[in-house]
């Protein structure tokens, strides 16, 4: 599992775009500043964020929108992370509906078994590009300023502390925030 590129089409392809900075050399628009630092990095919180917010997306066929290829080696880099993910995910999504027992399968035993992994595998990425959704609406989507962005990362971040309580730390976040390299 994730091993292969990820490809992303349509708004997911131009929300990852506004979300990470371009590497593509001639890019047209000058590249703000963004959140993340690369798009692998929007990856690994992307399906934790969709799940979170109960956001599942469709895959959006496009064309006029160039697609967005995340190549080999950097899914690789972060296939540790993305299998996690996939983990928690397949053993916390419908648990009032689906015994343990199927919900163990499908995070640990349906790996090496691609037809009976395809729904964990389609869950996943619906929940990956609906957190993508989710973090595009609350972080770019509409802010034209610098202020607007720092305004928006607040309140996201208000707004997981409200959804999660005790459970959603401010001071972790700042902690992490003055170790990060920003």
């Amino acid at each position: 599992m994730f091993d292969k590129p990820m490809s992303f089409s349509g708004k997911h392809a131009d929300y990852l775009r506004h979300l990470a900075p371009s590497k593509k050399a001639g890019e047209s628009k000058i590249q703000r500043s963004t959140i993340f630092a690369s798009n692998i990095e929007v990856l690994k919180a992307a399906p934790v964020v969709g799940f979170l917010f109960e956001r599942m997306g469709e895959v959006d066929h496009d064309n006029s929108i160039t697609a967005n290829t995340i190549f080999l080696e950097q899914v690789l880099k972060i296939q540790k992370s993305l299998m996690q993910n996939y983990r928690l995910i397949m053993l916390l999504h419908d648990k009032d509906k689906t015994s343990v027992d199927e919900r163990i399968n499908r995070a640990f035993r349906y790996d090496r078994q691609p037809d009976k992994r395809s729904y964990g595998d389609k869950v996943f990425e619906q929940y990956m590009l609906g957190g993508i959704e989710v973090l595009y609406e609350e972080l770019i989507e509409g802010k034209d300023s610098l202020d607007e962005d720092v305004r928006g990362v607040a309140e996201f971040l208000m707004t997981c502390q409200n959804m999660f309580g005790s459970k959603f730390s401010m001071d972790r976040i700042d902690q992490l925030c003055s170790n990060s390299r920003i």
